[in-house]
């Protein structure tokens, strides 16, 4: 979570301390409540979206965007992620990068291997992205993810 105000000056609105803050409890929650998640198409599909939300034009789907909106709204209920959709990805990145830096216990196909191998396939097939910065976070995405699926042995 170290680079997520830097990720959040992806959008190019100046960003403040409240933004932040409001991002990183949202970051910490969807973090939390996609862990839990134990249906392999659930997972599939969250980790798909994400994907599309780092790639192409950074538009979620709809379906993303207003899971990431409800989470960031606890702190910044004046959120609306139709009016700032690079957030969803930023705040999904980075929610993702939380669960896939997590302490393996086990070995075998665990939440966040399930995650990693999605992300990275999703990931792998995306053309790299022309904005610098957007093109970092998707990177970041991208390189915790084969450290996560290494531990599948």
């Amino acid at each position: 979570m170290d680079n997520l105000a830097r990720h959040m000056r992806i959008s190019g609105v100046t960003v403040s301390d409240n933004d932040v803050e409001s991002r990183k409890a949202a970051v910490k929650s969807l973090a939390t409540l996609w862990g839990k998640e134990n249906k392999a198409a659930s997972i599939v599909s969250l980790a798909a979206d994400i994907a599309g939300a780092l790639g192409g034009n950074g538009e979620p789907s709809p379906k993303l965007g207003e899971k990431v909106q409800a989470s960031i709204q606890k702190k910044a209920p004046s959120f609306l992620y139709d009016e700032r959709p690079l957030d969803v990805g930023i705040c999904s990145g980075m929610a993702m990068i939380s669960i896939l830096s997590g302490a393996t216990d086990n070995n075998g196909w665990t939440i966040p291997v399930a995650y990693a191998a999605t992300l990275w396939s999703a990931l792998s097939y995306q053309p790299a992205l022309a904005d610098e910065r957007r093109e970092i976070l998707r990177l970041e995405v991208f390189g915790v993810a084969p450290t996560k699926t290494d531990t599948a042995n």
